[in-house]
């Protein structure tokens, strides 16, 4: 497990407790550490993914047409959907079917 995961766990185990609680402050610090761990998550690569027809690639997160940052932010090294920031995993193999 990553270090990214772990912290992940570590933040979604702290938001049962404080669920438990039921304190008005707890409501406050569920909420940024959720969006602690949606930050965290998008730093996670996930693979593209392809449409119906195989041609066109996909943000997972975001459901975007990614083929313009194949030719020209890919060979940069860019590895972040441009939308939303989401982690890519340009795996050759999807990218070579």
């Amino acid at each position: 497990m990553s270090e990214i995961e772990k912290a992940i766990e570590e933040l979604k185990d702290k938001n049962k407790s404080l669920r438990c609680l039921q304190y008005a402050w707890g409501e406050r610090e569920i909420k940024r550490n959720e969006l602690a761990i949606s930050a965290l998550e998008k730093q996670i690569p996930k693979k593209i993914v392809k449409n119906c027809n195989g041609k066109i690639l996909h943000c997972p997160s975001w459901d975007e047409d990614l083929m313009g940052c194949i030719y020209s932010d890919y060979a940069d090294g860019v590895s972040y959907c441009p939308y939303c920031g989401q982690a890519i995993d340009w795996d050759s193999e999807v990218l070579n079917d």
